[in-house]
């Protein structure tokens, strides 16, 4: 073999996936110190929740802390239902004018109206400005027109209270509406409604009004005429009507959305509950705490062993012998039965050591390994990191299984002369290193010293 190929190439380094698969091939390790955490730190906090409660002093202090949270409830249960209560009644205030409005009925886009005009003239010669009369009697008209106090537009007092009979029915005023120019006594009507015939209706009634209520005005105010200047139709769309209908119907929406919000509020409001030792407390605690211990323990000791890798560069990967020294892996002995459940195989593949069936049948394999590389007239020498026990037990196994071929068990060459001086004397070198204990730096020094002396290197036996 070339002795070249002896030496390490420098820049490896045990990969993130090489690390993650270490700690969890150490599952049970983690998951005992993941129970032994979750016990202690459970066990606390349920002695921690029920010590509480044990003390004097704690019992007050959650007994005022009820007590503040009772009247907060109260009192936002109290507000809510209020508010409740007035959203409602605003509600049905909404509903009855949408019924009894014919505003709401109208089509904004198809207004049927009439404008009317009367001017108001005096023969008095008594009064000596006409005009401040004539602008009163108009108001008077007015009044009778929006189904208004009388007495709110005569400056006298002597004035009688007014009360007749008005034909205009409180329904229509809606969409009646007067007006008196500030500047001549000049009375203004305007009438819309969702047709001409109801136009005309409203304009009947009007007349009917304005007829009956002159000879009650003459007695309150002096004799007078009130005269027809115009009268015109029109049809048009009335943006008036649409902004009327638009707020009323964005009110409406807006009292729902506030109801629905403030029932949500006081179905989800939760009377407070006076906190007392049980073991629903007690338990909720234990659990808690014993999920945060569990957590705690698995992060500590993975840690832990994220630290043995970084500083001791343990041989943690198999197949890192191959890909990173260029030499075979012969095989692997193992001191116990490994890999006791399917998930000790699944994690070991990711590892490169394979589940053994026994160990004849590993020693057959490294045998086969051996035969595939040596010259058979050489003899093997045994050197490497593994214990002297491990040295033993891989010696013992291949001298029984060739019992033909001279083995050697030479040791550490790192720590013993003797190792060093069976390796001058010895031309065919096997190196047995222990999987998660050898260390890559004392592996790299090993094949210096075998390169050095120019012996063959077969390969590696792996130990457990």
């Amino acid at each position: 073999m070339d002795n070249n190929k002896l030496y390490c190439q420098e820049g490896y380094e045990n990969s993130i996936l090489d690390v993650f698969w270490y700690i969890i091939y150490h599952w049970r390790i983690l998951l005992i110190s993941m129970l032994i955490m979750g016990m202690l730190l459970g066990g606390y906090g349920g002695y921690k929740e029920y010590s509480k409660y044990a003390d004097k002093d704690s019992k007050k202090q959650a007994e005022e802390e009820y007590n503040d949270a009772m009247q907060a409830f109260t009192a936002e249960q109290a507000y809510l239902e209020t508010k409740l209560d007035s959203l409602n009644d605003r509600l049905k205030m909404q509903e009855f004018y949408e019924t009894n409005s014919i505003i709401l009925l109208v089509d904004p886009y198809q207004v049927s109206g009439k404008t009317v005009s009367y001017y108001i003239d005096i023969h008095n010669e008594a009064v000596s400005d006409s005009s401040d009369l004539a602008k009163m009697i108009a108001y008077c008209y007015k009044a009778a027109l929006d189904q208004a106090d009388y007495n709110s537009y005569i400056s006298t007092e002597e004035a009688p209270f007014l009360n007749i009979d008005n034909p205009v029915a409180e329904i229509d005023k809606q969409l009646i509406n007067t007006d008196v120019n500030p500047e001549e006594p000049i009375l203004s009507v305007q009438i819309s409604a969702d047709s001409k015939e109801r136009v005309e209706q409203l304009w009947d009634a009007v007349r009917e009004t304005i007829e009956k209520q002159e000879k009650a005005i003459k007695e309150m105010t002096g004799d007078h005429q009130i005269y027809l200047l115009s009268e015109t139709d029109y049809v048009k769309a009335d943006m008036d009507f649409l902004k009327v209908q638009t707020a009323f119907h964005g009110v409406t929406a807006s009292i729902n959305e506030e109801i629905s919000a403030s029932s949500e509020q006081l179905t989800e409001l939760k009377q407070p509950e006076l906190s007392k030792p049980g073991i629903k407390s007690v338990l909720k605690k234990i659990i808690k705490y014993g999920l945060v211990g569990g957590v705690l323990g698995l992060v500590v000791f993975g840690l832990y062993y994220l630290c043995l890798v970084i500083i001791e560069d343990k041989l943690i990967n198999a197949d890192h012998l191959d890909e990173w020294y260029h030499l075979p892996v012969l095989g692997m002995i193992s001191g116990q039965k490994a890999h006791k459940t399917k998930l000790d195989t699944a994690i070991g593949q990711h590892l490169g050591i394979q589940q053994p069936s026994s160990t004849e049948d590993q020693v057959k394999f490294i045998v086969s390994n051996i035969e595939l590389y040596r010259n058979k007239r050489e003899s093997i020498l045994l050197i490497g990191s593994s214990s002297d026990e491990q040295m033993k037990n891989v010696y013992t196994l291949l001298s029984d299984a060739m019992p033909g071929v001279r083995i050697l068990m030479g040791g550490n060459a790192l720590r013993t002369s003797e190792a060093l001086e069976a390796l001058q004397e010895n031309s065919l070198v096997i190196l047995v290193e222990t999987w998660n204990r050898s260390i890559h730096k004392n592996i790299q020094k090993e094949l210096r010293l075998i390169a050095a002396s120019g012996k063959e290197l077969l390969g590696f036996i792996l130990t457990r």
